[in-house]
């Protein structure tokens, strides 16, 4: 009995690669891992000193020179990064990576969420209206200074995983900024490295608005903290420290 040949199958249509246009898909672990390296990076000092230059030459007199060279800065630290997560380091892969990050899986995810709003405040809210402070920082050189303003200390609180923590209390002057209070943040946990990396915020509505590094502290005595563990820091006499909902006071050392 003789056999015909079987029919030649036409080749399989091969899928779809990421050299061929098509980005990897990231999974919530994936792009969590994505925006810890992004943040990383993002925080150094150098690349910040850069961000904070470009902020005080053009921010005000030429906003849309202003945005094309931010966005230039950005990509220094995108191309690097993005490609050690199979994404392209170019601005399509930056816009790959933002379309995915707009991924309904990802907004139940608590700490992609933390980590996003930390980089928004690291990129967008840190360095806000630089330009204006200084000016009138230079225009309050000349005026006689003022009485001192008296001290008040300040309740700041953890706030992880959609919950208030531990609280720790830093006194500053009355007319402080969010700078000033971030800064006897950073003296009393004694590193300059949460001056950089904390984020100083509120509630407002269902969410979370950043304070500006120039906003006054006002009558206000209790400010959140995203991005920085109390955990292991001394209390100081008296202090009171809330953990889980019980309240302890420290004992005198």
């Amino acid at each position: 009995q003789t056999h015909e040949p079987e029919a030649e199958q036409p080749p399989k249509a091969q899928e779809p690669s990421a050299a061929a246009g098509k980005a990897k898909q990231l999974t919530s672990e994936e792009a969590v891992a994505l925006q810890q390296d992004l943040l990383e990076a993002f925080n150094d000092e150098v690349f910040q000193q850069t961000l904070r230059d470009l902020h005080k030459r053009l921010e005000r007199k030429d906003p849309v020179r202003f945005k094309a060279e931010r966005q230039k800065h950005f990509l220094t630290v995108q191309s690097v990064v993005l490609p050690r997560h199979g994404l392209e380091g170019s601005a399509k892969g930056v816009f790959d990576m933002m379309q995915q990050f707009g991924e309904p899986h990802l907004f139940g995810n608590e700490e992609f969420q933390r980590l996003g709003a930390h980089l928004d405040y690291i990129l967008f809210k840190q360095h806000e209206g630089l330009e204006d402070e200084e000016k009138e920082e230079e225009s309050s050189v000349a005026e006689v200074a003022p009485v001192s303003a008296k001290e008040v200390s300040v309740n700041l609180r953890e706030f992880t995983d959609g919950q208030e923590g531990r609280a720790l209390s830093v006194t500053v002057r009355e007319d402080a900024t969010m700078r000033d209070v971030r800064q006897a943040l950073a003296e009393r946990m004694g590193s300059e490295k949460v001056h950089r990396e904390a984020k100083l915020v509120r509630r407002q509505g269902g969410g979370l608005v950043s304070f500006k590094d120039g906003e006054r502290l006002g009558n206000r005595r209790k400010v959140l903290v995203l991005g920085v563990d109390f955990a292991g820091v001394a209390k100081a006499p008296g202090e009171q420290l809330e953990v889980a909902g019980q309240s302890q006071e420290a004992e005198a050392e």
